[in-house]
């Protein structure tokens, strides 16, 4: 008897031994990896007919097909397909008559390697039907997802774990990854652009490192091949550039040190913008082939409004604030001034991508940035921000109070839950994709049904007088960008009036409601009116 029980003594000695030995951020790691996937497994998205590929993935996909299936990069074909035209719009240039995508084909070039695999292996095996919106083709993309993830949390447990302890590593991984509106883009939108960025900035990241190691050709090219890669997927990724400058390396940062240094290894920069436009030739030589230009702007009136960004409305708007949905990433400012006293390197690349990001994503004329869980522009940084949340996870977990260390673990417990549950709650409809107001807010919190009453305090964004910097309702804006609001109506009042009218006898719905609600028995006098009426709405 004493025998057993001095062997079952050494074996759970030498498990006890062995879990202290566990690295806390691998496993955190696989854990997210894991539940993501099996995520992905259950809601099969891949089946649902208008899932994976679609929004903006369509015209990041379509190049695939126009230089795999139809060999023809005019894209004529997408008049012969009427599902293609019920889908999205490529529109013709006007002189050369070539069709163009609006984005850029970065998606494109990444999608590739799993498009190819799906096109030439998978479906000539299976059969399958469904052209290139066949199932193998939308598993292609989900994999894809799942693979640059790994990759992404990978690169990121290795960049924190340089500056950071086990406990602290793991637990920003689980908030990054579980916490933000990341986790939405993973497993129900997996094909949208952010997690590869996500990712390829990473990536970039620690092949700068290298570079500032060991300044050779190898290690020059790389860099530059990345952020060439990150910007055409998303051309307003170019402030990621930041990352040469002021990623910190093995010595102590200091600015001075590093403008000389990149001066000192001139032959490494050049290296690194050859590698750049080597990843951009395709896209200048596609545009000088469809347009007749090296550069052509897909984006017709769309534009920034660098002068009169929505920052509060970008952070905090009940409609889509970034810290409203994403409330976890408040962690990333709290953690700046932890690290300006001890990791000033990280404080500087961390602060200035942060105020960086604002300010660009603000300033695009939809700062909402159209149907989405949250504000999605902001997960491209997350690699980066996740410095700061680090910082104060480190802080928070070492603290010699022990209830400082409970409630700070429950608080962000909490908010991780919080966040899974509006993504359940934004997949049920009861979170609106882009029309929520702090009324539709606290009237869905915590709510499991989607009941008739909560759709009545929604209001949907104006898309057309966005486009021309024109923010409301006020309480979302200074009274400085009220009058700026009311001088873009004023120059643009016969654009918008045409616009309105146009949407009234386009929408059949709209025009009932208009017909409904007037006294007017002329139709045409009806709308005259609604027109009138809405553009006073603009004004007050």
């Amino acid at each position: 008897m004493m025998k057993v029980i001095n062997g079952i003594s050494r074996i759970l000695k030498n498990f006890f031994v062995k879990a202290r030995k566990i690295s806390f951020s691998l496993a955190a790691l696989w854990l997210v990896f894991i539940s993501i996937t099996l995520v992905n497994l259950k809601t099969r998205e891949w089946e649902n007919p208008i899932r994976i590929i679609q929004d903006d993935v369509h015209l990041y996909y379509i190049y695939l097909p126009a230089v795999f299936v139809y060999h023809d990069l005019s894209f004529g074909f997408f008049l012969k397909e009427p599902d293609y035209q019920s889908k999205f719009w490529l529109p013709g240039h006007p002189e050369t008559g070539v069709r163009i995508p609006k984005m850029s084909m970065g998606m494109a070039m990444v999608y590739a390697p799993f498009f190819l695999f799906a096109h030439y292996i998978v479906m000539p095996l299976t059969g399958a039907a469904g052209g290139v919106y066949a199932i193998p083709y939308k598993v292609a993309l989900v994999v894809a997802s799942l693979l640059y993830l790994l990759l992404g949390l990978w690169l990121l447990r290795k960049l924190l774990l340089s500056y950071f302890d086990e406990a602290a590593v793991a637990l920003t991984l689980v908030v990054v990854a579980f916490g933000t509106n990341m986790l939405w883009y993973v497993t129900h939108e997996p094909a949208m652009s952010h997690i590869f960025s996500f990712a390829l900035i990473l990536l970039m990241a620690v092949q700068t490192q290298r570079w500032l190691a060991k300044p050779g050709i190898k290690q020059s090219l790389l860099p530059g091949l990345l952020f060439g890669l990150i910007v055409l997927i998303r051309p307003t990724n170019i402030i990621f550039g930041m990352i040469i400058l002021f990623m910190p390396g093995n010595a102590v940062y200091r600015f001075r040190e590093r403008v000389q240094f990149i001066l000192n290894n001139y032959r490494g920069l050049i290296i690194m913008i050859a590698g750049f436009l080597i990843v951009w030739a395709p896209q200048l030589v596609f545009w000088k082939f469809a347009s007749g230009s090296w550069f052509y702007y897909t984006y017709g009136e769309e534009g920034f409004f660098f002068g009169n960004p929505q920052v509060f409305s970008s952070l905090f708007s009940w409609r889509k604030g970034w810290l409203v949905y994403t409330p976890l990433m408040l962690m990333a400012f709290a953690g700046l001034p932890l690290l300006y006293r001890k990791q000033r390197g990280l404080f500087n690349l961390t602060a200035i991508m942060l105020v960086l990001l604002i300010w660009v994503n603000a300033s695009w004329w939809c700062w909402w940035f159209g149907g989405s869980f949250g504000n999605r522009a902001y997960i491209d940084g997350y690699g980066i921000f996740a410095f700061g949340v680090a910082a104060l996870a480190q802080a928070m977990l070492t603290q010699r109070f022990r209830v400082l260390r409970v409630a700070f673990l429950i608080i962000t417990g909490f908010f991780v839950f919080l966040s899974a549950f509006q993504q359940w709650q934004y997949r049920q409809g009861i979170i609106h994709y882009d029309a929520m107001t702090r009324t539709a807010y606290s009237d869905a919190f915590f709510q499991t049904t989607l009941r008739p009453d909560l759709q009545g305090s929604l209001v949907d964004p104006d898309y057309a007088p966005g486009v021309k910097g024109i923010y409301y309702p006020l309480h979302e804006i200074s009274k400085a960008d009220r009058r700026e609001k009311n001088y873009r109506i004023l120059i643009n009042r016969p654009y918008l009036e045409e616009y309105l009218r146009n949407s009234a006898h386009e929408d059949r719905a709209l025009m009932r409601r208009i017909l409904a609600a007037s006294p007017q028995t002329d139709t045409a006098a009806a709308i005259e009116k609604w027109v009138d009426d809405e553009i006073t709405r603009m004004w007050k």
